[in-house]
């Protein structure tokens, strides 16, 4: 496991291992957002389908321990990388399978980043546990539902602009409320085809 941990404090998994992938995805905001939701260890359950977090790590720096399980595998971790916001590597073990899982950051154009994930398996017959093809949608998987969280929380500029520019049917009702109380009070009436339609 030393071997293991050494290599994931460089960043790398181990190119050597049965089972390994390596997968990237965009995602339309900056480093330091997607940096933020993916260090919070704690709180992935909130977005990551199917995991539980049994103990987050006392601080996110290499060496700290962590314990989390997905669907039905327990996993023991150990930060290897925190390297703020472009790195974020740990090493872990599910019973006797030995993991390396890397993640790392880099903005591209328009303030979006590129995030780009691997991780390497091995151990005592890993390979009738898992298989590259299990492994792969994992990761996909992961990716995705990052995006989705981030960019939720995040939308892009295009779509902030467009919520500021057109009105929700509740402010619309508001407004032609506000009008007809005004006409109200300076006595004007109102027949049964109302001036001001808001829907």
């Amino acid at each position: 496991m030393k071997k293991l941990y050494l290599l994931a404090k460089e960043g790398k998994i181990n190119e050597k291992a049965p089972i390994l992938d390596k997968q990237e995805i965009i995602i339309h905001a900056s480093m330091e957002k997607v940096w933020q939701t993916l260090v919070n260890i704690g709180e992935w359950p909130d977005w990551y389908t199917g995991v539980t977090v049994r103990k987050k790590p006392k601080k996110y720096e290499a060496g700290y321990r962590f314990k989390w399980k997905q669907n039905e595998f327990k996993s023991k971790s150990r930060l290897a990388k925190v390297e703020k916001p472009h790195t974020l590597a740990w090493t872990g073990s599910i019973l006797w399978i030995k993991t390396v899982h890397v993640w790392e950051l880099r903005e591209i154009e328009g303030r979006n980043t590129k995030v780009t994930v691997k991780e390497s398996l091995q151990g005592l017959l890993v390979t009738r546990f898992m298989d590259k093809q299990k492994l792969h949608k994992a990761l996909e998987l992961w990716l995705n539902l990052l995006k989705i969280r981030v960019e939720r929380d995040n939308p892009p500029r295009e779509k902030q602009l467009l919520r500021q520019k057109t009105p929700s049917r509740k402010n619309n009702m508001l407004r032609g409320i506000h009008i007809l109380s005004q006409n109200d009070a300076i006595g004007k009436k109102h027949d049964e085809s109302p001036r001001y339609r808001t829907w």
